[in-house]
């Protein structure tokens, strides 16, 4: 046993020598490992500090502490992204791609960065390229996702990061097309083509929503592709119907391909919206001025006698219909009332309305050419 014990305190006398000989070593010949590693361990004290400073909202204080810890540690790309997040607050767009692109250059799957930095460059900026790259970036990397059963499953998290990249490549798209130069059609055309595509593939992997819908019609009508515009107007009007873009648009898509009772339809509605929202002056006078214009379209196609005989067959059948309707429900089912100095409805009057602004009139575009004008 002794002995063992002797052999042991010899080991371990052995073991701080060599230790000693390499930090010797280290000290003397390899003196930038020394100097490195003191700065990591400053870099990362401030990088704690900027950390710190962010979670009680101490904006300045954590920019500063960023910098000065990214000055020591440049290669932390968590604190470059949170700088470049910063910038963005304070509307240093140059700075916060500068900081987004350091991220990435350190960690190349960084999908956040990349995400941010498409979002800055196309809508801050105007570089529609550099967006799109990062976008690209993000669908064509692979990655493995984790599953853990009722607890964790990252393979969503991928999914949603592709399809919002394909839905930001589409405005890219969309944004780069809009400021071409008159003369380039071609290009303005093939760029609107891209943007569909791209939103068209968002909607493979998330499904339908109203902003993905809307803009895809939005695309299609500038495309003059008016079938597939009206179609994706009502998918956005049939997933969220009060909101009044898609059926301002659906009106005056409507209006051009002269259907203008339908056309007076969607934009009454769209007036309706707009004046019971919580700002209803910025939009409702030119709504209203559009409305207007469109009443008067009616108007002159209601002289027509065939238009006018059709209009009489419709009330006759409406008619019919009421007389129906009359037996299954009383006026006051539809009753109104005044509660706390306002105006309120009834379940039923309430589902009627909501009725009316979810019907869309899909079949008008089935037969429609796809390059009418």
């Amino acid at each position: 046993m002794e002995k063992i014990a002797v052999i042991k305190k010899h080991l371990s006398k052995i073991v701080v020598g060599i230790m000693l000989v390499i930090i010797a070593y280290i000290a003397i010949f390899r003196q930038d490992i020394v100097i490195h590693q003191y700065n990591k361990a400053i870099g990362m004290y401030y990088i704690y500090k900027g950390d710190k400073a962010l979670k009680k909202q101490d904006l300045q204080d954590a920019i500063g502490f960023y910098r000065a810890g990214l000055e020591k540690y440049p290669r932390h790309y968590n604190a470059w992204f949170n700088l470049g997040n910063l910038y963005v607050l304070y509307e240093d767009y140059f700075a916060a791609t500068e900081a987004y692109s350091k991220a990435i250059e350190i960690n190349d799957k960084y999908m956040l960065a990349r995400m941010n930095l498409g979002i800055i460059s196309a809508e801050k900026i105007g570089d529609f390229d550099e967006a799109i790259n990062q976008y690209e970036h993000i669908i064509e990397t692979k990655r493995r996702g984790i599953h853990i059963p009722f607890i964790y499953n990252s393979g969503k998290s991928i999914k949603q990061n592709k399809a919002i990249a394909y839905y930001n490549m589409g405005h890219a798209y969309r944004q780069k097309a809009i400021y071409l130069p008159q003369e380039e059609y071609i290009q303005y055309r093939e760029y609107l083509k891209k943007s569909a595509e791209a939103y068209e593939n968002a909607i493979k992997i998330f499904g339908e929503d109203y902003d993905t819908s809307y803009n895809l019609a939005l695309v299609y009508h500038l495309l003059r592709e008016y079938d597939k515009a009206g179609k994706n107007y009502c998918k956005a009007i049939q997933t969220d119907f009060m909101s009044f873009e898609a059926h301002y648009n659906l009106a005056v898509l409507l209006k051009h391909l002269k259907f203008y009772q339908e056309a007076l339809d969607e934009m009454e509605k769209a007036t309706m919206l707009v004046t019971s929202s919580k700002n209803p002056y910025s939009k409702s006078m030119y709504i209203l001025a559009v409305l207007n214009d469109i009443s008067s379209s009616a108007f002159l196609q209601a002289s027509d006698e065939e238009y006018k005989n059709k209009k009489m067959e419709n009330k006759k059948t409406t008619d019919n219909n009421s007389k129906q309707d009359d037996n299954e429900y009383n006026e006051d089912d539809f009753a109104i009332g005044l509660t706390n100095g306002k105006i309120v409805v009834n379940d039923k009057l309430d589902n009627l309305i909501n009725e009316r602004l979810k019907k869309c009139p899909e079949e008008l575009f089935t037969n429609l050419n796809d390059n009418e004008e």
